[in-house]
């Protein structure tokens, strides 16, 4: 990889990282907010499936999607602005329309909607299923504002800048954790929705407007679907809207079927809760990666340079692989003990905790293959393949329907999200293949000696849970010291090994943090 391209590249990755880090702080702490206020509630389960009809508008207009097919064509464009212009004024006319019209009818026919999709514990409670619809309705006008920032987003990562568009998930959960936090005693829930819809708006719509405004792109309004630049993003959008994405799929199937399992009121809540948790991990490393280095992987594939891609995609794909395993690791063998410690306040009880841990624990196998899709799928895209991703995803959710029903009638909440790891498994799996026979000189059987690393770092974590449990709550010691005592020496082991093979270099990390810390000085 040349010089330049590498520290463009890693400079790109920084600023998302770090960026993640604020974002996913807010989160976190949106979550503890969310957790203290309801809990498991039923009023937390309506809120939790008040997304699942605003995802599905937004995943069938692929409002949130829509700039992985911009960005290569936008790039393509950069010579003609006349032409660039017209691309992205035709888009945003078309979109607008399109999104105001399907927000319209689902607003009116919410309560057939809700009827349609939600299972028992939301229809067979009349108070919970009318809050649904309430706080479906506020929240649907928001995957307009989505849409507008998607194209906003889309124009400026075309041209390599992520400062705004990394602001965006960051001003969205504040707007959340402020309304929730100050007006939850006057507008009880929906204080939480109203923050959702004013998040969009002034995070994903505004201050993307304002980003992209930089750029120097004009808007007219221009409706002509012949067009044929409009007709490329179209071809290439159309298995977004057909297909079924990983993370929408997880968001929707963990909300459809918790709503159809025997664990009582609050499995949609718990389960959204342990969600949120799992997309914090992977948000911080594969999101972390996946979008900086994307614009990087469109410029190599459209030079039909495969190498550097991987060049470029491979040794970051290794430590993120890496890094989530040995993360998720480590929580598995004392899930209850981390969700007790964080979430254990006001309605947040100790049965609220022991469901949200039991959720958890079925996610968390699955992290590492969520972030490997994550990640993977943004090759295909680089070529253009918008398709094959989402065919792969299709497949393996069809796959996984009957795990959802069998694991969910099992172990309850647990086996819902217990499928959605074999989901994220056969997803990872197909993707993985189908690169090999695009590209078979590929190089990402790299990542299997972090992988195996990272496996016997769990193996460790569990194997130490078990032998020194009953030791420590025979001693009652205090909750942190049991996460120490279990989680320090798998960690350490992981961190040495890792170090052994190459994948880290602890003295390049040491180096550059006193480099830091002498600068500061």
């Amino acid at each position: 990889m040349k010089k330049d391209l590498r520290q463009s590249t890693t400079s790109a990755i920084f600023l998302v990282f770090t960026s993640n880090v604020l974002s996913k702080i807010m989160g976190f702490l949106l979550v503890l907010v969310l957790a203290a206020k309801v809990g498991t509630s039923g009023e937390g389960d309506a809120y939790a499936f008040a997304f699942i009809l605003p995802d599905l508008v937004n995943h069938l207009l692929a409002g949130s999607a829509m700039s992985i097919a911009f960005i290569p064509v936008f790039q393509e464009l950069a010579a003609n602005s006349e032409r660039q212009n017209r691309f992205f004024s035709n888009i945003f006319t078309v979109g607008t329309l399109i999104f105001v019209l399907f927000i319209s009818v689902c607003f009116i026919f919410a309560p057939h909607f809700i009827k349609i999709l939600a299972g028992n514990s939301i229809t067979s409670d009349q108070n919970v299923y009318l809050l649904t619809v309430k706080l479906t309705r506020i929240v649907l006008p928001a995957q307009l504002f989505f849409f507008w920032g998607s194209v906003f987003i889309g124009i400026q990562q075309a041209n390599r800048n992520y400062r705004f568009s990394s602001l965006a998930p960051i001003i969205y959960d504040t707007a959340i954790i402020l309304f929730g936090f100050f007006l939850y005693k006057r507008l009880g829930i929906s204080a939480f929705s109203w923050g959702v819809l004013i998040g969009a708006f002034s995070g994903h719509a505004l201050l993307q407007f304002l980003g992209a405004k930089r750029f120097r792109v004009s808007y007219s309004p221009v409706i002509d679907l012949s067009d044929f630049d409009f007709k490329q993003w179209f071809y290439k959008t159309v298995p977004l809207m057909l297909g079924l994405g990983i993370t929408f799929s997880n968001e929707f199937t963990f909300r459809f079927f918790g709503s159809r399992v025997d664990s009582g009121q609050g499995s949609i809540a718990a389960l959204n809760y342990a969600y949120k948790i799992v997309m914090i991990i992977v948000a911080l490393f594969a999101s972390s990666v996946a979008a900086p280095i994307y614009p990087f992987l469109c410029e190599q594939a459209s030079k039909k340079n495969y190498a550097e891609m991987e060049k470029i995609l491979v040794p970051i794909f290794a430590k993120t692989a890496a890094a989530v395993i040995v993360v998720s690791a480590l929580i598995y063998p004392v899930s209850k003990d981390v969700i007790s410690l964080l979430f254990l306040r006001k309605a947040f009880d100790a049965h609220s905790a022991a469901l949200t841990a039991s959720a958890l624990t079925g996610y968390l196998p699955g992290v590492f293959f969520l972030s490997c899709v994550i990640i993977l799928q943004r090759l295909f895209y680089a070529v253009k393949d918008t398709l094959t991703p989402l065919v792969i995803s299709t497949v393996s959710l069809l796959l996984s329907v009957p795990f959802y029903k069998i694991l969910g009638n099992l172990w309850g909440i647990s086996g819902i999200s217990a499928a959605a790891s074999v989901f994220s498994a056969l997803a990872t799996v197909m993707i993985a293949a189908r690169w090999y026979k695009f590209y078979p000189e590929s190089a990402l059987a790299g990542v299997l000696k972090p992988i195996f690393i990272s496996l016997l770092t769990a193996f460790l974590a569990v194997i130490i849970e078990i032998y020194t449990s009953k030791f420590i709550e025979s001693f009652g010691f205090a909750r942190i010291l049991r996460l120490c005592v279990v989680i320090f020496p798998a960690l350490l082991f992981s961190i040495i090994s890792l170090n052994a093979f190459g994948v880290i270099k602890i003295s390049q990390i040491t180096a550059v943090i006193m480099r830091k810390f002498s600068k500061k000085r």
